[in-house]
Order: C-alpha cells, then structure tokens, then sequence
C-alpha cells in the first residue's frame, strides 16, 4: 500500500519511470537585469527607510528583558524583614537598658 502512494507522488514519478531530465534543466535569462542609479539624496533616503524598517522588525522580534526574577525578590524581601525585626529587637534592647 505504502509503495503504490509512493509511486503516485508527483515529486517521485522521475524515480519510479526514469525519466531523463530528473535533474532539470537550465536556461540563461532573457535579458540581463539592469541597475538603477540613484542620487545621494535619494540613496540617502531608501537606505535610512530601510534601516528603520530593520531596527522596528529587530525590536519585535527581540523580546525585552525583566529586570529581576520574582524569586529573587522574594527572597531579598525575607532576608531584610530578618535583618530589620534583628536591628529593631536590638534597638529597642539597647533604649530598654
């Protein structure tokens, strides 16, 4: 079953019936393609368009980073809670006496 789908497959026909071409073939252009010239002003102009359009896709395709992962927030948050109860309790010690 697998073989006969195979076989059927268009891109597998030159295999399967050898044909000549299965490679292609190629042919020269018609013409050569011709150059434009522009002036500096205008050159000026297409090749900043250009840059912006670059710069704008750059900066949707570069996601911005967070500052601080939430974890570490936390983390920080606890330990200066623990070191400001420490300071008060010793504070308060120390106006007891």
């Amino acid at each position: 079953m697998v073989e006969k789908l195979q076989v059927e497959n268009p891109a597998n026909a030159s295999m399967h019936y050898g044909y000549k071409d299965a490679v292609g073939v190629l042919q020269a252009p018609d013409r050569i393609p011709s150059t434009t010239l522009y002036s500096y002003a205008e050159g000026k102009k297409y090749f900043d368009q250009l840059n912006q359009d670059v710069y704008e896709d750059y900066k949707k395709a570069v996601p911005k980073r967070k500052g601080t992962p939430l974890g570490v927030k936390i983390i920080l948050g606890i330990g200066a809670v623990f070191c400001g109860f420490k300071f008060l309790k010793s504070l308060f010690t120390k106006l007891r006496h």
